[in-house]
């Protein structure tokens, strides 16, 4: 074997050497892109669940004021609310069935042709309840109110509008940041032919609490 021979020899034992090097550093660095992308994922799914479990113990502390016609607890009430309907008095009830309480609630009672204006309540604590009432009142030609009249038959909508104490709290105040309101409509048939009433309940109209909804939250807090 010449010195040339020897001398092609060792450099293709090197060219073997540095092609095994190179392809040991190719997988080592191929599998450590491999695992840092499986963690990087894994990360990025662990945040999505953390925000989403954040989301929804947010939504699970969330206000939510439910109004209703205050007619269905015991007999006497019953027909005694009867009797004020009939006059032209609604008596309704909000309770609040949410994890928080709720702030700058707003009661409104309307129908297509009539406005009971709007009651206000500052404050109500989760589990909390507020009875009042809406009266109708029809107006002479000059302007002045005429009470105890038969309210019209038709579909009406008791409204309860309102925050959730725990997203305002969150918030910071000195900024005069607060949180949007919810809102729950009852929409409600009535008919009164002399002295019967019949009031037919349709589906609560729910405005930014969908979520509340589909976790099965009971909206009439034990009272449907």
């Amino acid at each position: 074997m010449t010195c040339s021979d020897l001398i092609q020899v060792i450099l293709m034992g090197l060219l073997v050497v540095v092609t095994g090097i190179y392809s040991w550093r190719t997988f080592a660095i191929s599998k450590a892109t491999k695992e840092q992308a499986q963690a990087t994922r894994d990360q990025a799914d662990a945040s999505l669940k953390m925000l989403e479990e954040m989301r929804e113990q947010r939504a699970e502390a969330q206000a939510i004021v439910v109004p209703d016609i205050d007619l269905f607890y015991d007999t006497v009430k019953y027909y005694e609310a009867m009797e004020e309907l009939v006059l032209g008095d609604f008596p309704v009830i909000v309770t609040n069935v949410g994890k928080a309480a709720a702030l700058d609630i707003e009661i409104s009672l309307e129908t297509e042709s009539h406005n009971f204006g709007i009651q206000r309540l500052p404050i109500l604590a989760s589990g909390g309840s507020w009875r009042t009432k809406f009266t109708y009142v029809e107006l002479t030609e000059e302007g002045e109110p005429i009470f105890n009249q038969v309210p019209p038959n038709g579909l009406y909508e008791l409204t309860a509008s309102f925050r959730s104490g725990t997203s305002q709290l969150r918030r910071p105040l000195f900024l005069g940041i607060t949180s949007e309101k919810s809102d729950v409509t009852l929409p409600f048939d009535v008919h009164i032919d002399g002295p019967k009433v019949k009031i037919n309940r349709r589906e609560l109209q729910l405005g930014l609490l969908q979520s509340m909804q589909n976790k099965g939250v009971n909206l009439f807090g034990g009272k449907k």
